[in-house]
């Protein structure tokens, strides 16, 4: 092949690489589709299945991966600029990272990819599986620009979550990506020479038709297992009532007037309870509001809260409404003289004690947490940079908290919640881990404002819509600005707020037995058993690969 010809080969696999990663981005909530599209996205990996198929080298398939990774990213988390100060690292450093990281699973896929034509296809859903995991997983974990988030509107399919998990979305839509490359574009060139490895060798889309019959029986199969769940839901065993406070003010961007802030969604809230009242004649049970809100360490400036903000100071208004508080605000402690600072929640009764909390235990990397700046020369780094280094401290208690209620005998009885903070409902590990505590809904506090953007809201609840169906529990999302919603345990909304509106959400909230489902108990053995078959695909090709090499000699 010329020197013009491998030139234009390649551009027009970039294309492809390019083309797929604009797909998956408009499939994932967008500014253009606020809900995402399950069609795009089912098929959004088709382009860049071919584009690493018909790669030629480990270096050509590890830039075409390492784009679209990079590229997905940057289209669908571009909001990530909005993030503070720290745009340099959520999206500039994000970016880059990504790409690199992209690099290398295109040496995955490359070598996935010469697996057996009959194969082939699964071999690159469970290569597929094994990135979105990896991307999901750990302290720089970052679960979105995920296959999965395009496919909400799939109702009955992606029941399977309370099985395998986001994963089991993750490997069906890449297999379809992958048989529809098949069919629409099969490999019909022997292009052994061309590449490093053994070529799979001439195949035609008929040779994958085995492979199709069984994906479009397991697709049924999922559908069908979908009904049988919805079926076996539960009845409600009890319920609880909740007043839900979105404010719609940042309290990062409010100018430095905390006191305003403050005092506007204590006024939010007054409106919230008299609702309430006026509507079925009781208080609620609980009072909601988001990450954050109050901005001050509550455990150590109480007191403080006697006189803030002026003129209707917090504990005052905590009598007034005499309702528990479930809100966002610092803890702070000290051991052996070191002052530790979490993001936490709170659990505050009327009478202004602080009753339990909980602190954040994924923090956001280089944002809230930077690691190592314990070390000076790492400290003075993020410090030069940045105008900071250091941050919030990770959490490590699994806190259960608990909602009084009256039962129908009127005897007073507790529902137990668990309360992820932030985007630590986007991580499936974190959330099950804490629901196995003995939680029976689980309660998210939101700080989403800064986004300033419809589609990181709406992205944000995406990620976190799956934890209702993993766990068969009731999920309320309460934000400072959007998707404030409430989800039951068969992933119907039951409620929610429109974005970016200063308004409340005063809510029967449905409250199922607690069980741990197959996921809750097993965890991410789907994203495992990919990671295996992925890994005897790219063994059974090297071992091959070794094999024609010493055949090659030996001649």
């Amino acid at each position: 092949m010329s020197k013009m010809k491998k030139i234009m080969s390649f551009f027009s696999l970039f294309f492809c690489a390019a083309l797929s990663s604009v797909i998956l981005s408009l499939g994932i909530p967008n500014e253009i589709f606020l809900s995402g599209s399950a069609l795009l996205g089912i098929f959004s990996l088709a382009p860049l299945y071919v584009s690493l198929r018909e790669s030629r080298s480990f270096k050509e398939a590890g830039i075409l991966c390492g784009t679209h990774i990079g590229v997905v990213h940057l289209l669908s988390s571009f909001w990530l600029a909005n993030f503070k100060d720290f745009a340099v690292f959520t999206l500039g450093a994000s970016t880059a990272a990504y790409f690199g990281l992209g690099v290398l699973m295109g040496w995955c896929f490359f070598t996935v990819l010469h697996s057996k034509a009959v194969i082939r296809p699964f071999s690159f859903a469970a290569c597929w599986v094994c990135w979105e995991w990896l991307k999901s997983t750990g302290f720089l974990a970052y679960p979105w620009g995920t296959v999965p988030m395009t496919s909400l509107s799939l109702h009955l399919f992606i029941q399977i979550v309370d099985i395998t998990g986001i994963w089991g979305i993750s490997f069906m839509f890449a297999a379809v990506s992958a048989f529809s490359a098949e069919f629409l574009y099969p490999d019909k060139k022997n292009t052994k020479k061309l590449r490093p490895l053994e070529s799979s060798g001439n195949t035609g889309w008929k040779e994958q038709i085995p492979g199709m019959v069984f994906l479009v029986c397991l697709f049924f199969s999922c559908c069908v297992y979908g009904i049988y769940a919805l079926s076996r839901i539960p009845l409600s065993e009890t319920s609880f009532t909740a007043s839900v406070i979105q404010q719609n003010s940042d309290p990062w961007g409010e100018g430095g007037n905390i006191s305003k802030s403050l005092k506007d969604i204590q006024d939010l809230t007054r409106e919230a309870v008299s609702a309430m009242e006026e509507s079925t004649g009781r208080k609620p049970h609980i009072v909601l509001w988001s990450e954050s809100s109050l901005p001050y360490p509550y455990n150590i400036h109480k007191e403080y809260y006697n006189f803030f903000p002026r003129g209707d100071d917090f504990i005052s208004f905590m009598k007034e409404i005499d309702v528990p508080l479930f809100t966002g605000t610092p803890y702070i402690t000290v051991n052996n003289g070191r002052e530790r600072a979490y993001n936490a929640v709170a659990l505050i009764n009327p009478d202004g004690n602080l009753e339990n909390w909980y602190a954040k235990m994924q923090l956001v990397p280089f944002a809230e947490y930077i690691p190592f700046t314990e070390y000076k020369i790492v400290s003075k780094f993020f410090d030069s940079l940045i105008g900071f280094s250091s941050g919030w401290e990770p959490g490590s208690k699994k806190t259960v908290f608990n909602i009084k209620v009256m039962n129908e005998n009127g005897e007073s009885e507790e529902i137990p919640f668990t309360a992820p903070i932030c985007f630590e409902d986007a991580f499936p590990g974190v959330t099950s881990r804490l629901h196995n505590e003995g939680g029976q809904v689980l309660i998210n506090l939101t700080n989403d404002s800064w986004s300033k953007t419809a589609s990181a809201e709406y992205q944000h609840f995406a990620a976190a819509y799956f934890r209702a169906v993993e766990l068969r529990t009731t999920l309320i999302r309460s934000t400072n600005g959007g998707f404030t919603a409430v989800v039951s345990p068969a992933g119907e909304i039951l409620c929610s707020l429109p974005i970016f509106e200063r308004a409340f959400l005063n809510a029967e909230i449905p409250v199922y037995p607690h069980f741990q489902t197959f996921y809750a108990v097993f965890g991410d053995w789907a994203a495992l058993l990919s990671a295996v078959c992925a890994i005897l695909s790219a063994t059974v090709v090297l071992k091959n690969e070794k094999k024609s090499n010493y055949r090659r000699r030996s001649l």
